[in-house]
C-alpha cells in the first residue's frame, strides 16, 4: 500500500503542521498509520479495496462518506508518529537531534505526551468507523466484526513507550 488515503493538507490544516513539511517526507507517517492501525481495525482487505478505488477513482459516494470519518483517524495517528520522531536526523553514526534557529527542542517526555494526546483521540474515532462499516455491512462485505473485544487500555503496544 504506497498510496495515502489522505493528503498532507488534511494534517496541516488540522494539527497545525509546518507548511515546510514536504508531502513526501510526511506521507511515510499517513503510510505507517494505515499499514498499522487502519489495518488492524478494519482489516486489510477494506484497506486495499478503498486504496485500489481511489487509485483507479472509482470511489462511491459512500466510500467518500467512510474516507470522510478515516481521515481525521489517520491525520491523528500520523502526527502522533511524527511527533515522536521529529527533530532527529538519521546519520551514518546514529541519529542525531535537531534544534532550530529559533526553536527550542522538547523533551522527550513532552513528546510522549503530545504523541499520546493525538493517539487517544484516533482511538476514539475508531468507534466511529466502526459504527459506520457495522451499519453498512452490506456495502462493505469485506469489513468482519471482531467476536471478542479486547480493552485497549495501553499505549504502549503502538509506540513501545
Amino acid at each position: 500500500m504506497n498510496t495515502p488515503l489522505i493528503n498532507i493538507q488534511a494534517v496541516k490544516d488540522y494539527a497545525d503542521l509546518s507548511v515546510a513539511i514536504k508531502e513526501r517526507k510526511y506521507n511515510q507517517y499517513i503510510l505507517m498509520s494505515q499499514d498499522r492501525f487502519l489495518c488492524d481495525l478494519i482489516g486489510v482487505d477494506c484497506v486495499d479495496g478503498l486504496v485500489d478505488r481511489k487509485c483507479s477513482n472509482t470511489l462511491t459516494t459512500d466510500d467518500d462518506n467512510l474516507l470522510a470519518i478515516i481521515e481525521p483517524y489517520l491525520v491523528n495517528y500520523s502526527y502522533a508518529l511524527y511527533v515522536g520522531s521529529s527533530m532527529k536526523l538519521s546519520l551514518n553514526s546514529g541519529v542525531a537531534t535537531l534544534s532550530g534557529d529559533n526553536a527550542t527542542v522538547i523533551g522527550s517526555q513532552s513528546r510522549i505526551n503530545e504523541s499520546k494526546k493525538y493517539v487517544l483521540y484516533a482511538e476514539r474515532l475508531a468507534i466511529k468507523i466502526t459504527t459506520f462499516l457495522t451499519d453498512n455491512a452490506d456495502l462493505y462485505p469485506c469489513y468482519v466484526v471482531p467476536t471478542c473485544t479486547t480493552e485497549n487500555t495501553s499505549y504502549n503496544p503502538y509506540f513501545g513507550l
